[in-house]
């Protein structure tokens, strides 16, 4: 990552989650934070805002002022957060998340592992996800409460948890979280190297069910910038040069870490109308430096899969031990959809 502060790859991951939100659709969000003291930093009344197109640029200020400072109230922050949730007049009929970040232990306030505080959550039934950040070539993993992520994740409603010491895999949190938070589903997030000059396309498949598709791009150094383009099924590029044309059918973010292409399905390109099958993100390097990238799909539909991996007696799964999933397969979040065929892929992580 170019040897950057650790805070700014935080920030620069927290943008992307801000930038894949919804805006003007009538989702809130609240951000909380939680050092010697606790403090709502989003929302003029500290309750949780709607976000809009208006003031979604105040929500990454916020952000971007954050300063490493003092000691850390996990459960205090934890609270907050919760209370936020729950005093929204109509939170129980919505999907409640609490997006926990954390680089270290717990050195102020009461303990979040307390079996009453813990339970509020499942009360609730808030989503947890939760993700302990590391420093990148340093001791690992040392410093950060392993078991405090894994127990967040246990408490209500199916929430997961991830630790990482890269910068890239927590952009992928940020992407998995945001697709919790609002249902959509994550068709692919593959991370790879390109070399200078070279071009790599990641295939992209749509259904009739999609209505709207995020193709998202990140990269482990801002310095050295990569392009990206999408190719439709009728095999039309879209980039920067072009993307204008189908006016509020399409838009593009280019910030410094991360791209976004938003695409309102279905849309017409010529003299076809370009919906299902097979989408390419094309992703060039013009730089003369190897990147590493991370690129990822985001799915709006009707049918959504939701995954449950199961949990062994001792937590961990040895070398060669079946691990169990649990699949359910809904459409417009009603019954089972029956006889239909899940396919699951298992891609073995980066070393």
């Amino acid at each position: 990552s170019g040897f950057r502060p650790k805070i700014e790859l935080l920030q620069d991951s927290a943008n992307l989650f801000l930038d894949l939100i919804r805006l003007d659709a009538g989702d809130r969000l609240g951000e909380v934070r939680f050092a010697t003291t606790v403090t709502t930093d989003f929302g003029p009344l500290g309750d949780l805002t709607e976000i809009t197109s208006a003031n979604i640029n105040d929500a990454k200020d916020e952000v971007n002022n954050l300063n490493p400072d003092g000691l850390t109230d996990i459960e205090g922050g934890l609270q907050r957060g919760l209370n936020l949730l729950t005093a929204a007049p109509d939170g129980d009929e919505r999907r409640r998340v609490v997006v926990f970040l954390s680089d270290g232990m717990p050195t102020a306030g009461d303990d979040p592992t307390d079996p009453t505080f813990l339970q509020q959550f499942d009360n609730e039934d808030v989503k947890v996800f939760s993700v302990g950040f590391g420093t990148e070539g340093a001791s690992g993993n040392a410093g950060i409460d392993v078991d405090l992520l894994q127990t967040l994740t246990n408490v209500g409603d199916q929430g997961f948890y991830q630790v990482t010491e890269s910068a890239l895999e927590l952009d992928k949190f940020f992407v998995n979280a945001v697709a919790g938070a609002i249902g959509s589903d994550v068709i692919v997030d593959p991370i790879d190297d390109i070399n200078p000059g070279e071009t790599h396309t990641v295939d992209i498949t749509l259904g009739q069910q999609d209505s709207v598709a995020s193709f998202i791009l990140t990269s482990d150094n801002p310095e050295f910038p990569l392009d990206l383009a999408l190719r439709t099924p009728s095999g039309l590029e879209i980039n920067q040069g072009n993307f204008n044309s189908f006016g509020d059918r399409i838009s593009y973010i280019d910030a410094p870490a991360h791209d976004i292409y938003q695409v309102h399905l279905p849309i017409a390109a010529q003299a076809n109308t370009d919906h299902a099958e097979t989408w390419e993100m094309v992703i060039r390097n013009p730089n003369s430096e190897t990147v590493t990238y991370s690129a990822s799909a985001l799915a709006q539909s009707s049918v959504h899969l939701d995954f449950l991996p199961l949990q062994s007696a001792d937590g961990i799964f040895n070398s060669g031990e079946p691990i169990p999933l649990r699949l359910f397969l809904r459409e417009n979040n009603q019954v089972p959809i029956r006889e239909a065929t899940v396919t699951v892929s298992v891609t073995a992580p980066r070393e």
